[in-house]
Formats: structure tokens, C-alpha cells, sequence
């Protein structure tokens, strides 16, 4: 399987977008995958807290673009799974220290020693990420099923459809996967749904005590994290849904502010 990079990204904060991210990697790094992790939220890093890794952070890539280490000094290595990086881009850096040309120039230089690269990219539709619009394969939109989450989907993915040729996917976090929710979103935002992962008592206990989320003995959730990780890797194409004209319509007069 050829290298590929995705960035992972949502309209707005606390949606899971951070701990799909961290999830993934770990389930990648299982699957004995070179697995590279980036947390481009500048200034709010997270993914170190979230893969345990807060306390081996010695240089960010915000050192390296400023010639005080070098790359390989910038990555992390995860104790508990030695084929996982973290690259943080620098807590006390700014979106102008950054720019796109030469964020593609790093990451295309990793993506030799890597099967795979996620960027957690910032919330919202900023600078920081415009900076990515040009240097990922595939990009994951992150949302949950409330009115405002998936406005600011439907706007993020506007921007992104705007600049690329390859149109997002879609993850629905915390579904109520007895109903047919996420299917009827996907085909009302006419995104590809990638996956939908259901909302889950056992998985949020399991963050908060610091253990990996793939421990949680949730099965629906572990399932959910595993389809969307198989397909990412090309094992099970996501089907493209046919829009549903009358709920695209209804959905789309919420977003406009119409009854």
C-alpha cells in the first residue's frame, strides 16, 4: 500500500475529533503500519494527552522549521507501539510561522518513512487549515448529529470542495445506531459516510481514565473504529449514497435559518 496522507478535520470543537484521530493511529500502529501522527492545532496541542506522551516532547516541528533540531529529534515515539510517531507543530508557535509550501515540503519528505500519515488538523475553516487543503490524499470530516455541528460540516466541506478535485468523507461521532441517522445525513450533505460511531457510556469512562479507547469493551464502538480504519486502508470502499432530495431540502432550510 502506497503511503497516504489524511487530515482529519471538523467545522467545530467537541465533536471526537481528536480521539478518532488518536484512536486510529493506535489501530494502524497494531496493524504493524508506520503510523505518523501530526497535531496541527497550533498552540492546543492534545493528541500528546490523549496517546499518553505529554512528558516526551522535547522539540516540535516549530524547532525545526527554526533550525534548532531535526525532524527525526521533532517525532515522538510511543513506548507501547514502537511503528507510532507523534509530531506536535508547536505549542508556542503561531498560524505565520507556518506556511502551505513548506508544510508540503516536510510532509512530503515523511511520507517516505511512513505507511500512513494523519494530520488532526484546527478546528474550523482558518489559516491553519487552509495551510492543509494542499497536502493530503484524503481528508475525514468529523461531526455530530445536532443542527450547528453539521451546518459547520456543510460549510467546511464547501471550502474544501472549492479548492480540491477529491471530494471529503464523513464521520458521524455519537449516533444512535438503531436508527438510520447517519446514512440519512450523509445523503443529506451528499458526503461519502465513512463511518458512525455510536455514542457510548463505556468509551467516555475509558478516556477519562486515561486507558486507550480500543480497551473500552464497548464492541459496537471498537466495530465502528475498525470499519472506518479497514476503510481507510482500502479494504472496504465506502459506497457513495444517493441524495435524498426532500430531507437534503428540509436539512439544508435548518442550516439557512428556515423553519
Amino acid at each position: 500500500m502506497d503511503s497516504k496522507v489524511w487530515v482529519i478535520a471538523s467545522g467545530k470543537g467537541g465533536v471526537g475529533k481528536s480521539t478518532l484521530v488518536s484512536v486510529l493511529s493506535v489501530i494502524f500502529a497494531e496493524k504493524t503500519m508506520k503510523t505518523l501522527v501530526i497535531d496541527a492545532d497550533i498552540g492546543l496541542r492534545n493528541l500528546d494527552l490523549l496517546l499518553g506522551l505529554q512528558d516526551k516532547i522535547l522539540y516540535e516541528l516549530y524547532d525545526f522549521v527554526n533550525g534548532r533540531c531535526t525532524i527525526e529529534d521533532a517525532l515522538v515515539v510511543h513506548s507501547d507501539y514502537p511503528n507510532l510517531k507523534l509530531l506536535t507543530v508547536g505549542q508556542e508557535a503561531r498560524e505565520d510561522d507556518f506556511n502551505a509550501e513548506e508544510l508540503k515540503m516536510i510532509i512530503e519528505t515523511l511520507k517516505s518513512d511512513f505507511d500512513i500519515i494523519l494530520i488532526d488538523s484546527p478546528t474550523g475553516i482558518g489559516k491553519g487549515f487552509q495551510n492543509l487543503l494542499d497536502l493530503y490524499d484524503e481528508c475525514i470530516l468529523v461531526s455530530t448529529p445536532d443542527v450547528v455541528s453539521l451546518r459547520d460540516v456543510e460549510k467546511t466541506a464547501s471550502v474544501i470542495n472549492s479548492k480540491r478535485r477529491t471530494s471529503p468523507y464523513l464521520v458521524i461521532n455519537r449516533v444512535d445506531l438503531t436508527s438510520e441517522s447517519a446514512e440519512k445525513i450523509a445523503q443529506a450533505l451528499d458526503i461519502c459516510l465513512l463511518g458512525a460511531i455510536p455514542e457510548s457510556r463505556k468509551m467516555h469512562d475509558t478516556m477519562l481514565s486515561g486507558a486507550p479507547v480500543t480497551k473500552c469493551g464497548d464492541s459496537a464502538v471498537i466495530e465502528a473504529l475498525n470499519i472506518i480504519a479497514s476503510r481507510m486502508r482500502g479494504k472496504e470502499a465506502p459506497a457513495k449514497l444517493e441524495e435524498n432530495n426532500s430531507l437534503f431540502n428540509k436539512i439544508m432550510r435548518i442550516f439557512k435559518g428556515g423553519a
